[in-house]
């Protein structure tokens, strides 16, 4: 019962408290120092206040609130801020100017001091406060110091040219914590820190921000700040000192640096770390050291006992100057633990003005971890020991051959980059299915020092068959039980001859190499490979062209001469069946200019043909097969297009001869594929054709132009081409009318000549084709049995002979000459059918079988229509 009466009681005078709260307005800086508030109480700027006297005390062992409304406390250079122990807001306040309070000739908090209590600032801006110790003593936190295990949550705040000064200077803006125990808090969200600075005659920490505490910085700038030495001193972060635990997530880190006076050292262009610290989804950019006896950690120095832990984040563009070539780490100094994931370093240097992005110690351990892809593409060097951990990926680029310490292989891959040189470790441990990939199109030639396997690992390297040369692999000594597994091997040229030996590993690793023999392809040939284990070479044999060196010939053959001939077939259909018609419908047309109207018109007949008037026509096809050509691969093959023309009625010639003309144009298209390889055929042409009938004789004529564009994919990539097509071909034939003209027996003989030139091209292999032109001569006897039936019905079956002669494809691939292909003979039947509906409509539809050199079937359907 006592203590719920205790209870209620503390409620009630936190009300009554809540309740007697005051606001009260200040305009001066007097109203604010006269103003006695309580505790609950807030003060609320009308106006800028100046100074007169340093606020210190004032506002000690109250919870207040401080309303800015975006005024400013100015101090004159000359007066300091506040010193608070209990719950206290500031909301948009500006403090600007003040210097810091005084404890035994060391100088403290510019701004705010907050000693054990907790602090809110939000929305602030504390600009130009200090703390100026006269190089002699301490100099603490230029605007914000807390100490005595305090809480200060700072949000959308700015920093600016706020500094410190002293023999040891701490923190230009802000200072959390300093002795050890009574561990101080502070979080800082959303905040610009900018140009602040620390400097020091011996030991200058972060130029923005000193922790001895527990820090977390969310999505927080840090920008032009320094920590300045101003004479053989040691300048310690640029920006961040941490001792102690520090996170920043989603923050950046640009241009901060350390500088000095003569024989001045520099640790950290922009942080400083010898405890825990965590960064995260930040950028690490264009930070630097300039001092001039010597400095470590262009960005950042990770002290002997400093656990760094980088994930997801970028560093780049980060330096070392100075007038003497001693100082490395172009971006990180590693003396600690540090830990990678994730993250990419880049255009690093250090102060020798090498490619350098991580220099690691004897006591340094770097342990690459995750599985993700973390780049490190200026290099490593130093001692120590590398760890890459877990199943990610390591991209390693830059200058590495001064890295000599201990480099553990636990898991995931390694790509050396091409622009990289390799470590000269001397320990190397390789664990079980590690990927180590040296395939970047560069011979490199490697040396694991003292290697031990622990298992199989995976190595993939480069083969240059232009110096007949490829990457190798060596060690001074090998241990453990494992081997070496050559997964694949990346192929650079042509290799030329029949046997080709490289040497791959040396006496000490060439009896644990294994590799799975196979046939590789090269851009023209394709080699048996195989590893011989008694001398650590590669071993090459040809076998026979690869399948890729013939796409120009098979696109020439197929996507040009066969489009051609399809283009021919398509043009002649129907034409040679104009004059098969009943009895009276071939009177009909013979008395068309003899019978008039009065009107002078042809009278209606309804044995009037279509074709006896200008027409327009349309004819798509397609083709489904397989074809086999001679010296060359069995193509699978699909063409297609549509062919739209116009045409004259039948005209009379003398003689008895009648005649018909018309032009047309055509779109094409057609793939092809075979051994991995296809082939995108894109085109058209234009022509003309011209047919003729005297009686039961008939001869047919057509020449057209045209171009093709090629879209090929290999192995080797992605290529284009075109070719220009033309050609001209006949057909004749004569009608043999059987039973009272029912079945009509049509023997005729097609003929064509073809060009085809293929331009020549460079293909994503590196290999040059060139090619002369394809002449080309196809025969094509053909027996057609036609049935002419009432209502002008005229199914047919059809059997025809290919015969293709001077077809031979010539293409060079660099210098070798390429087997000349060509499509062998082979034969067509099927059916077809054609009606016409009244005076002006005909169509038909028609399915021919391929057996031989092409094996398939092709479908063709065509309508005309009288004008």
């Amino acid at each position: 019962m006592k203590l719920c009466q205790k209870f209620l009681l503390v409620i009630f005078m936190f009300i009554a408290l809540k309740a007697n709260a005051n606001d009260i307005q200040v305009s001066t800086f007097t109203q604010l120092i006269d103003s006695n508030p309580v505790s609950g109480d807030t003060i609320e700027f009308t106006n800028d206040l100046f100074s007169d006297e340093t606020i210190g005390n004032h506002f000690i062992n109250l919870d207040i609130n401080f309303e800015g409304h975006n005024h400013y406390i100015y101090g004159d250079n000359e007066f300091g801020g506040f010193v608070l122990n209990q719950d206290s807001l500031f909301n948009e306040v500006g403090i600007r100017n003040c210097q810091g309070q005084e404890y035994n000739r060391s100088k403290f908090a510019g701004a705010i001091f907050n000693s054990g209590g907790s602090a809110d600032i939000n929305n602030s801006d504390f600009f130009g406060n200090f703390v100026d110790a006269n190089n002699v003593n301490f100099g603490v936190g230029g605007a914000v110091y807390n100490l005595n295990g305090g809480t200060v949550n700072i949000d959308n705040t700015l920093f600016e040219a706020n500094y410190t000064n002293g023999a040891a200077s701490y923190g230009g803006a802000v200072a959390n914590g300093y002795q050890s125990g009574n561990t101080a808090v502070m979080t800082i969200n959303n905040s610009e820190f900018k140009n602040n600075y620390s400097t020091g005659s011996l030991f200058p920490y972060g130029g923005a921000l000193y922790n001895r505490g527990i820090v977390t910085i969310n999505n927080t700038t840090f920008d032009g700040n320094y920590a300045e030495a101003t004479g053989n001193a040691v300048s310690y972060g640029g920006a961040l000192f941490n001792d102690g635990e520090m996170s920043i997530n989603n923050s950046s880190l640009t241009n901060n640096y350390g500088t000095g006076g003569n024989n001045s050292i520099g640790f950290g262009g922009a942080i400083y770390n010898t405890a825990n610290l965590t960064i995260t989804n930040s950028l690490i950019k264009d930070n630097y050291l300039e001092t001039t006896l010597y400095g470590d950690g262009g960005a950042i120095y990770n002290a002997a006992n400093g656990t760094l832990t980088i994930e997801n984040s970028t560093l780049e563009d980060n330096t070392i100057i100075s007038s003497v070539p001693q100082g490395n780490g172009g971006a990180v100094y590693n003396s600690g633990q540090f830990i990678i994931e994730n993250a990419t370093f880049q255009n690093n240097y250090d102060r020798a003005g090498d490619l350098n992005d991580i220099h690691n110690t004897d006591t340094g351990i770097i342990d690459f971890n995750g599985g993700g892809t973390t780049n490190v593409l200026s290099g490593i060097s130093g001692l120590g020991t590398l760890n890459k951990n877990d199943s990610g990926t390591l991209n390693l680029g830059g200058k590495n051959e001064n890295y000599t310490g201990t480099f553990n292989f636990n898991g995931g891959t390694l790509n050396l980059l091409a622009d990289a040189s390799y470590f000269n470790s001397v320990n190397t441990n390789f664990g079980n299915n590690i990927n180590f990939n040296m395939q970047n199109s560069r011979i490199n030639n490697v040396n694991f020092g003292n290697l031990n396997l622990n298992g199989t690992a995976n190595i993939y390297p480069d083969v240059d068959f232009n110096t007949n040369t490829m990457d190798r692999i060596n060690a001074d000594s090998l241990s453990g039980s494992g081997s070496l597994f050559v997964r694949n091997l990346a192929l650079e040229g042509t290799p030329e001859g029949q046997y080709i030996s490289i040497p791959f590993a040396d006496s000490v690793l060439k009896d644990y190499v294994s590799y799975n023999n196979t046939t590789i392809k090269t851009p023209i040939y394709d080699y048996f490979s195989s590893y011989n284990a008694g001398d650590g070479n590669f071993e090459f044999s040809r076998q026979g062209f690869n399948s890729s060196v013939f796409i120009p010939a098979v696109a020439a053959q197929l996507a040009g001469y066969l489009t051609q001939i399809e283009t021919y077939k398509n043009v002649f259909s129907n034409l040679d069946m104009v004059m098969i018609a009943p009895p009276d419908a071939r009177l009909g047309f013979n008395i068309e200019n003899k019978t008039a109207s009065a009107g002078g018109q042809i009278p209606f007949s309804p044995l009037y043909m279509p074709e006896q008037r200008n027409g327009v026509w349309f004819k798509p096809y397609t083709t489904f097969e397989k074809v086999q050509l001679k010296n060359g691969p069995d193509v699978s093959n699909v063409s297609y297009g549509s062919l739209i023309g116009v045409e004259s009625g039948l005209v009379d010639l003398k003689d008895g001869w009648k005649t018909l003309y018309g032009g047309y144009a055509a779109y094409n298209g057609s793939h092809q594929a075979f051994n991995g390889n296809s082939i995108y055929n894109n085109g058209g042409l234009i022509g003309a054709d011209a047919a003729f009938y005297k009686g039961k004789f008939f001869t047919i004529w057509t020449a057209n132009v045209g171009a093709n564009v090629a879209e090929a994919s290999t192995d080797f990539g992605h290529d284009d081409f075109a070719m220009l097509n033309t050609g001209i071909a006949e057909k004749t034939g004569y009608n043999f009318e059987t039973f009272d003209r029912k079945l009509i027996i049509q023997p005729s003989l097609l003929m064509s000549y073809t060009f085809v030139n293929t331009f020549d091209y460079t293909a994503s292999s590196g290999v040059d084709y060139n090619a002369d032109p394809l002449h080309a001569i196809h025969i094509e006897p053909q027996i057609k049995l036609i049935g002419n039936f009432k209502n002008y019905l005229q199914p047919y079956i059809s059997v025809s002979f290919i015969w293709n002669i001077i077809d031979d494809t010539r293409f060079r691939a660099n210098d070798v000459y390429l087997p000349e292909l060509s499509v062998k003979p082979y034969v067509q039947y099927g059916l077809g059918v054609q009606k016409r509906w009244g005076e002006r409509l005909t169509g038909f539809v028609e399915t021919m079988i391929r057996n031989g050199g092409r094996n398939g079937i092709a479908l063709m359907f065509g309508l005309r229509f009288s004008i």
